[in-house]
């Protein structure tokens, strides 16, 4: 009835699964932050670099410093995002404007790329709501402003003597 720990260990070791990699899958060299960099809409990036720590290999850290711009001609979303850096970011991350130089930059250890990426993509994200809020605001303010003419128009015209 029963099976001894070492069948159950000899079991779980035969059942092996074996993955083939697709032939329509492309992986890239690139690191998933750059390759995010290249979709997004709102950032360009202009330069990268990694460092390691030679004195001490034992460590095996990877330091990542991308410097990007902005792309989107929304001033006012930038000063948003400015301000969302200043509520600051997740551990072991740093975003910060470099206003000299009007870039940004991303520092990040290779162990903390996925938590780079999810707070990027989490910026965006609440970045492209933004601006869509602002795209259907200015258009109702838009048609509100032509309605609020017609109707003077029409005052006018009915009380015209």
């Amino acid at each position: 009835m029963g099976l001894s720990t070492a069948a159950i260990a000899t079991e779980q070791t035969t059942q092996v699964l074996r993955i083939q990699p697709s032939e329509k899958a492309t992986f890239s060299n690139k690191s998933m932050v750059e390759d995010w960099f290249q979709l997004s809409s709102f950032f360009i990036l202009k330069d990268q670099a990694c460092f390691d720590f030679p004195n001490f290999p034992e460590a095996q850290k990877v330091f990542h410093v991308m410097y990007f711009e902005w792309s989107q001609d929304e001033v006012q979303l930038k000063a948003l995002l400015n301000g969302l850096l200043l509520l600051g970011q997740p551990h072991g991350i740093v975003l910060e404007f470099q206003k000299a130089l009007n870039t940004y930059a991303l520092k990040y250890y290779a162990h903390n790329s996925g938590i780079a990426l999810d707070y990027l993509q989490r910026l965006e994200d609440y970045l492209s709501k933004e601006l869509r809020f602002k795209q259907v605001l200015s258009s109702y303010l838009h048609q509100e402003k032509r309605h609020q003419q017609s109707q003077g128009l029409l005052q006018r015209e009915l009380f015209a003597q």
